[in-house]
């Protein structure tokens, strides 16, 4: 019965998947979405020389700016997160 229950509730959320994924994306609620995030985010802190803080879909970058080295430095990880995200076609 629950085997039965989970490969409906799975054949559901595939076929939602095909129907909209490739305009939204994974369906909310379903149990693909945090590991297609793991998976596809896996790369995310590579370069980045100051702090990166990831929590579920949010990532902030920070780090102590007291002098314009530091500030060029920050400034050159928040670029290299949008060249990261706009190659794998994330919106900014």
């Amino acid at each position: 019965m629950i085997q039965s229950i989970f490969i409906s509730r799975f054949a559901s959320l595939y076929r939602l998947f095909l129907r909209v994924g490739k305009r939204v994306g994974v369906p909310q609620g379903s149990v693909l979405g945090p590991l297609l995030f793991l998976i596809f985010n896996n790369d995310l802190d590579i370069g980045i020389k100051n702090s990166l803080l990831k929590f579920a879909d949010d990532t902030k970058v920070f780090g102590k700016v007291s002098d314009l080295a530091d500030h060029l430095l920050l400034q050159d990880d928040i670029n290299h997160l949008i060249e990261w995200s706009a190659g794998r076609r994330y919106s900014t």
